[in-house]
């Protein structure tokens, strides 16, 4: 609706292109947050009697953690940079969903088209 005094057309495109890349990125970042805070309740000290099939001493698990979310790093990456263009996308189709129910669709199928990517190829 057109406010007085303003052409319809003058109007700015409210459709909210910023807070659906925003809640789309937040549904990555609040698991990476609580993964950090959980690796780092873990013991920092290697188990002396773990002995990996290589003969190698195992990592201490705070170490293996983090390792772990650094080696998913690019799959984490190329899934968020996937669900950013989707939430786009879906913004640019349709402005009757919220922000935050196109960022988690967007997240969704991000994650998942990623996952079948990656565990085709990788």
């Amino acid at each position: 609706m057109a406010h007085p005094g303003v052409d319809a057309e003058d109007e700015p495109d409210g459709r909210g292109y910023v807070a659906v890349l925003m809640m789309t990125a937040g549904w990555y970042f609040a698991p990476v947050v609580f993964y950090l805070l959980w690796a780092l309740t873990l013991g920092s000290t290697r188990d002396v009697s773990c002995v990996e099939a290589s003969g190698a001493p195992c990592p201490a698990p705070r170490a293996e953690a983090l390792a772990t979310l650094v080696d998913n790093a690019p799959q984490l990456g190329t899934a968020l940079a996937l669900s950013l263009a989707l939430a786009l996308a879906l913004r640019w189709m349709t402005s009757a969903w919220r922000a935050v129910a196109i960022g988690f669709a967007a997240a969704v199928v991000g994650a998942g088209v990623t996952t079948v990517v990656f565990s085709l190829f990788y």
